[in-house]
């Protein structure tokens, strides 16, 4: 059921792609806005969106704001997510959530950068996992 011509193409495009070698997470604690960067929202209300224009890039739809015209050129080479959604309404435990998989509690739970390096082993000339930055801030006042 479902398998054709289109399905069978769909899966041999799959295993011609290349498999991802590295990542480079970015994670902007108390960073500028994603409605400033990344995400704007040109046809929201004016109280709701930033201040600066939109530019596109080069996937048809996506647009930046036009503080990040290198970026925008170049976003066909990088992931951009913006589905992440949590419960907690306060920065460091949505990215406590975001950056272990669980809730802020006294038990310290590994970054996934360490979980993936530990199984992936180190292959190259420079650490398979490092941290730039304070860490995940814990007992800041919501």
């Amino acid at each position: 059921m479902g398998a054709g011509l289109p399905s069978l193409l769909e899966v041999q495009a799959a295993q011609q792609r290349g498999r991802a070698k590295s990542v480079i997470l970015l994670w902007l604690w108390g960073g500028p806005s994603h409605i400033d960067t990344f995400d704007p929202k040109p046809d929201a209300p004016m109280e709701y969106r930033g201040p600066f224009g939109t530019i596109p890039t080069r996937i048809p739809g996506v647009h930046f704001t036009e503080l990040l015209p290198r970026l925008a050129r170049r976003n066909d080479k990088f992931s951009l997510i913006r589905s992440m959604v949590t419960t907690d309404g306060g920065h460091p435990g949505a990215g406590t959530i975001g950056l272990t998989g669980f809730k802020e509690s006294p038990t310290v739970h590994p970054n996934f950068g360490s979980i993936v390096s530990r199984h992936r082993g180190h292959t190259g000339a420079l650490p398979p996992f490092f941290y730039l930055g304070r860490g995940i801030p814990r007992d800041l006042p919501r």
